[in-house]
């Protein structure tokens, strides 16, 4: 793409240059943002009518159609949300989520908000443009507006308002509004194709793994009813037994993030399980001083470990075996599965089936954080065949995850190049670093 033909300093190291003919101007001076905030929960005419509310956590499309609550016109006129018209700009200023992403979207329809969301109006200056802005300049931006506390991140809105934007003629930032709205729908479009091969991959790696812990490797054996919720029939040589029965049962103890040091003693914690590993670990990423690992309970090679919080029902209870040949330190919110009488292997891969995954959700408890209890776990029903097919099973499922892992990671590449290339096009566009090819420059006179 072409270049500007003049450029300046912008005086903003995190903007750099900029084409001659545009300015930088603080976000105050262009637009104003106002709240929203939740209608009481004890009133129940609040939450009966047909306004949508919306919450942080639809605040995750370019539009936002509709949203799981809807709130009544009483709830507008008695409580502290506030109703605002289709088109409006909404941005995300409390969540977890600001760890990595500033969401910013367009209602499409009139829509309340809650109190984690700022509502935005312009004068003389695009929302689409302001959009790009934010998604280009995404990483940059929450260097100096987020602010961390106990349990989420914030947008400190005081220096958001003060925040310097680049500032093109309106006509100019409408035409790389329309740019970015064609490449980027493209780019999207083949971002969507990869993330449903991914995804159509990852259902296929999971019948895999359901057909092999629970039918076996032989087509022709001869099956039995399985007496086990969600498997209909076990080959004849199988038993149903309940978790419990495979092993000694362990909680961990807290481990806090401040124990993590440079070298040390493995440990692992409980969000490891469903961030870092899969079916297995081989290396242990996480140490912990010494005196510490002593007194922490081990999980030994060959052992499972399970997670019993997390964000959603499909983190907890997914089983990794050890497979470093050391002991391992665990923490809190986890339960091991040790001295097992079968193979630790296939016992991973029947926890991570499906059939089990029924089970254990069954009994998870939580909104925000999902909770699972060890009773509840250990209660959980397995199918079991002879140690030896146990083995054979454990041996074919490595074999064949592998060839579909591959695969699963070549296009989980390709996405992340995909969204690579995405955020640094928008970013060169909102800054000028490029000349969008609908754009035709205004020379200006020295």
């Amino acid at each position: 793409m072409e270049r500007y033909s003049a450029y300046k300093d912008s005086g903003i190291d995190w903007i750099g240059e900029i084409p001659a003919g545009w300015d930088v101007r603080r976000v105050k001076t262009f637009a104003t943002a106002s709240g929203g905030g939740t209608p009481s929960k004890d009133n129940p005419s609040f939450w009966d009518g047909e306004i949508p509310w919306v919450s942080s956590a639809e605040v995750k499309q370019k539009f936002i159609d509709d949203t799981s609550q809807h709130i009544s016109e009483d709830a507008i006129a008695n409580s502290s949300t506030n109703l605002y018209p289709a088109g409006t700009t909404v941005m995300v200023v409390r969540s977890g989520i600001l760890k990595h992403t500033i969401p910013v979207s367009f209602i499409t329809r009139d829509m309340a908000v809650n109190q984690d969301i700022k509502a935005f109006t312009f004068t003389d200056y695009s929302k689409r443009f302001f959009r790009y802005f934010v998604n280009g300049m995404n990483d940059r931006l929450l260097l100096v507006l987020t602010k961390s506390t106990t349990t989420v991140d914030n947008i400190d809105m005081d220096q958001f308002m003060i925040c310097p934007f680049t500032y093109p003629s309106m006509q100019e930032q409408e035409l790389i509004a329309d740019y970015l709205d064609e490449r980027t729908g493209a780019i999207d479009a083949a971002v969507e194709d990869v993330e449903r091969s991914v995804e159509l991959l990852n259902e296929y790696r999971q019948s895999v793994i359901s057909e092999a812990v629970t039918k076996g490797l032989d087509p022709n054996a001869s099956m039995k009813d399985s007496g086990i919720d969600w498997i209909s029939q076990i080959p004849v040589e199988w038993k149903a037994t309940r978790l419990k029965w495979l092993g000694l049962l362990q909680k961990g103890s807290g481990i806090k993030r401040e124990d993590i040091i440079a070298e040390g003693k493995p440990c692992i914690r409980y969000g490891e399980l469903y961030t870092t590993y899969g079916h297995e670990v081989k290396k242990v990423i996480s140490k912990i001083p010494s005196e510490l690992y002593e007194i922490q309970p081990k999980l030994c090679d060959g052992e499972i470990l399970m997670a019993l919080t997390g964000e959603t029902k499909e983190d907890i209870g997914r089983a990794t075996v050890n497979q470093t040949g050391n002991d391992i330190a665990f923490g809190g919110d986890t339960l091991a599965v040790k001295h097992l009488t079968c193979n630790g292997r296939f016992l991973s891969f029947a926890i991570n089936s499906e059939y089990f995954n029924q089970q254990r959700t069954q009994g998870a408890k939580g909104d925000i954080i999902v909770h699972l209890s060890a009773q509840w776990i250990a209660n959980c029903q397995i199918a079991v065949p002879s140690f030896t097919e146990q083995q054979a099973i454990a041996d074919y499922l490595e074999k064949k995850l592998n060839g579909i892992d591959s695969l699963i990671s070549q296009k989980q590449s390709l996405i992340v190049r995909l969204k690579e290339y995405r955020a640094s096009l928008i970013s060169e566009c909102v800054t000028g670093k490029v000349r969008v090819p609908c754009v035709h420059e205004t020379e200006t006179e020295d």
